[in-house]
């Protein structure tokens, strides 16, 4: 059994030996035995082949047999009901059965609210089976009136409480005393059929047609689709659960009655006046009354030779008339509230496109702004351009002057460099004019324009090195050249293999003549030391 009831795929097993199984159901005495026999049923009801099983072995009625033998397991009774009745042929069974009556039983009689609402929980889902739940209604509302079949379909716990309490409205009158007489009647008709199930389980439960429970005392009352019309035309206004049919079975009834020779007064005038006031109560009905087919009979009665007759039509003609009246005042009311309110709606939106229109001429506004500041901007970027332009030329000519003078530093550094060796007064006068700061600057500068870079350097260093030389301010020469770091990469080098031996242009050639600069010679060509060979 355990393997059953935990062990999923198990239970197919079990197709074939429902007969077994469910005549288990009837050892009374052994409860136990009864309970697992109950639980292994229970739990095979998930798989639906062992349901369509179980249908075709017409085992049905022990379960239900349980409901009393075994009264402590009816929870779980109901829970194996409830998929049971998915299928027709089981549902089919249960009401033949009486199953019906158990469950009614269950509802009206049990302590136990849980088991009454799930009890209500099953006759939810009968009543919802398209094939049998029309006759299972029927069969219910000899027992209860329908309005406690809607209660569990819509709520269950609603419908025991609504069992358990007292109302009196249009669509139910019920009471203590209702209560105990239907109570009553179901419990002793289950207790019978139960017995006589017991000794024969292929007994078949019926009920007369004619069976109706008095569950209250309604001597007098007149009732049509389940409304109480004098309650009703006491008040009119109460919301019916289904005010279509009403209106139906109550024009339906007031036809009938004036095709007799001689109704009954007192019930005409009794429906005349449940109509006039269904229609004050209910205006918006008027529009489903064409279709009810009841307009040819109601003018038809007006030639009725009963006086009784015509006067009931024309107060319905008049209802309906004043009621369309209203119904139409009502339509052209909430027509005009309608047009004020798409009035108020157009105002709000011409406000809102004026608030707009203001906003684009803002936009505009801004945009036009936005393009003259644009214009301006263009006007001063192209002023802007022709300057670079000018610029450019001016700085193309200056690099091309900065270029000739570079050219010309060879000859400047190699006259200096002749000047310092041969002017004593030079050195104090480059000195002063910071010429040595200047010369050891051109040596950072790398001179890359120059020809002969590294000529040039050697010039320089040439120069200062004369001015070294100098007795009176070399010292002062050297303390300003040792401020510089790159001077240590000069002042131990030889730079004669650096310079060119050309003629430096613009000097004399030849020895130094008083009052004339010249050039040493350059020539590496020595005169013979000894005469040529004889």
């Amino acid at each position: 059994m355990s393997q059953v009831c935990y062990v999923s795929g198990v239970e197919i097993q079990c197709i074939g030996h429902f007969k077994l199984l469910f005549s288990l159901l009837r050892v009374d005495g052994c409860a136990r035995l009864q309970l697992h026999a109950l639980e292994v049923i229970s739990s095979v009801t998930c798989n639906q082949e062992c349901v369509n099983d179980i249908a075709a072995s017409n085992v049905l009625p022990f379960l239900l047999l349980l409901i009393y033998s075994l009264p402590q397991c009816r929870q779980l009774i109901l829970e194996t009901l409830h998929p049971l009745m998915s299928n027709t042929s089981l549902l089919k069974e249960a009401i033949n059965k009486g199953g019906l009556i158990y469950l009614l039983d269950m509802f009206c009689n049990s302590t136990n609210p849980t088991l009454r609402e799930q009890t209500a929980e099953l006759f939810a889902k009968i009543l919802s089976d398209k094939l049998v739940g029309p006759k299972v209604r029927i069969i219910v509302a000899k027992f209860l009136p329908a309005i406690f079949m809607d209660a569990m379909r819509e709520s269950p716990e609603a419908s025991v409480h609504m069992f358990e309490g007292s109302h009196e409205n249009p669509e139910l009158v019920w009471n203590d005393e209702a209560r105990e007489k239907v109570s009553e009647s179901v419990r002793k008709m289950a207790q019978s059929f139960s017995y006589s199930q017991r000794d024969n389980p292929d007994a078949r439960w019926s009920i007369p047609e004619s069976f109706a429970v008095v569950y209250t005392d309604v001597q007098g009352e007149l009732i049509i689709g389940g409304v109480f019309l004098r309650i009703f035309i006491a008040n009119p206004s109460w919301v019916l659960r289904r005010p279509k049919e009403f209106i139906t079975e109550l024009l339906e009834k007031w036809s009938q009655l004036v095709a007799l020779p001689n109704p009954n007064g007192e019930v005409l005038e009794a429906i005349t006046c449940a109509i006039t006031s269904f229609f004050a109560a209910q205006s918006a009905m008027l529009d489903q009354v064409p279709q009810l087919g009841h307009l040819p009979k109601v003018f038809k009665a007006m030639t009725s030779r009963n006086d009784a007759v015509p006067k009931t039509a024309l107060q319905i003609v008049q209802q309906l008339a004043n009621s369309e009246v209203s119904n139409l005042v009502e339509k052209v009311s909430n027509f005009v509230e309608q047009v004020s309110n798409l009035v108020e709606q157009v105002s709000n939106l011409m406000e809102q496109v004026s608030n707009l229109v203001e906003q684009v001429s803002n936009l505009v506004e801004q945009v036009r702004n936005l393009v003259e500041q644009v214009s301006n901007l263009v006007e001063q970027v192209s002023n802007l351009v022709e300057q670079v332009s000018s610029l450019v030329e001016q700085v193309s000519n200056l690099m091309e002057k900065v270029r000739n003078r570079i050219e010309q530093v060879w000859n400047l550094l190699e006259q200096l460099r002749n000047l310092v060796e041969h002017v004593r007064n030079l050195v104090e006068q480059a000195l002063k004019t910071e010429m040595v700061q200047f010369l050891v600057r051109l040596l950072e500068m790398g001179l890359e324009a120059q020809e002969s870079p590294a000529a040039t350097k050697a010039q320089v260093v040439k120069a200062l090195k004369a001015m070294q030389k100098s007795l009176k301010f070399g010292d002062t020469v050297s303390a300003i050249l040792d401020k510089y770091p790159i001077w240590a990469e000069y002042k131990d080098q030889k730079h004669d293999l650096f310079l060119s031996d050309r003629p430096t242009a613009g000097y004399l050639q030849g020895p130094a003549t008083a009052g004339y600069l010249t050039s040493g010679a350059t020539s590496t060509n020595s005169m013979p030391s000894v005469p040529p060979p004889m």
